[in-house]
């Protein structure tokens, strides 16, 4: 396999793409870019799924998180991706632009309900990742708010102080570091009467069979293995989401069970 269809192999982790003459830069969502050389037009032919918004410039729609109209006429506008990156857009491209992510946004809409809203309490020590996994599931479900703090005995203390109708319908513990804490707090969870229901998934990283086995010892409700490569776990965590947040039937929150099952 030569390295540009390696390349595109990897399109899910690709922000956006930098024309020059001949070559292309591919600007990634871990930060890094790489020179090949193609032409845009070259990409542009075989990512159907990205927009072309400047005769320099191609963008993944996944991750848009804002854009601006042209401020007069003969003047560019811009969409704003989510490494903070501006990027112009030719003012006979911005109704086309402005059609396909507004239809984008609405087939998201239509294909991923949350029903009645859904909260996710989310404990991991990365600031980074959490604010991505917040932004995966909130930009791709409706209605669902995701919490998140960096130690177990924190989330702990919040259940805690929480009324029944006010825990969250899903809990991931982030077991990439700290795994003692995480596994701490899944075992304190599940001993308590009115948090045993909460499905709580472990996220691990990378072959971790101890941490697997452990945590389905410590009735984990699933455990996932997530990459370190950001377009694949962003699809993991998607994932994660469309079936516990859309398709999985859920407890209710009144009426919790005020003990364990024999």
């Amino acid at each position: 396999m030569g390295l540009i269809d390696k390349v595109l192999e990897k399109s899910a982790s690709m922000t956006f793409l930098s024309g020059c003459s001949n070559y292309t830069w591919l600007h990634f969502t871990d930060g890094k870019k790489m020179l090949v050389s193609k032409s845009l037009v070259f990409f542009e032919t075989k990512l159907n799924q990205f927009i072309r918004v400047h005769k320099t410039a191609l963008i993944n729609p996944l991750y848009v998180t804002g854009w601006q109209a042209p401020p007069r006429s003969k003047m560019a506008g811009v969409v704003t991706m989510i490494c903070g990156t501006e990027l112009p857009v030719g003012r006979r491209r911005w109704h086309q632009l402005v059609d396909a992510l507004t239809t984008a946004n609405r087939q998201t809409a239509f294909t991923t309900p949350v029903k009645e809203g859904r909260t996710v309490f989310l404990v991991t020590e990365s600031a980074t990742k959490g604010q991505w996994i917040q932004h995966c599931l909130e930009s791709q479900f409706d209605n669902c708010l995701v919490d998140h703090v960096n130690r177990g005995e924190y989330l702990y203390k919040i259940l805690e102080e929480l009324p029944d109708h006010q825990l969250p319908n899903l809990i991931l513990l982030d077991a990439s570091t700290s795994t003692s804490d995480r596994l701490t707090t899944l075992r304190q969870l599940k001993q308590k009467p009115r948090m045993a229901s909460i499905p709580t998934l472990v996220l691990v990283s990378g072959q971790k069979p101890e941490t697997v086995n452990r945590s389905y010892a410590a009735w984990a409700n699933s455990v996932v293995t997530v990459s370190e490569d950001r377009g694949i776990f962003t699809q993991t965590i998607k994932q994660v989401g469309r079936f516990w947040l859309t398709l999985a039937a859920l407890p209710g929150k009144t009426g919790r069970p005020e003990q364990l099952p024999a």
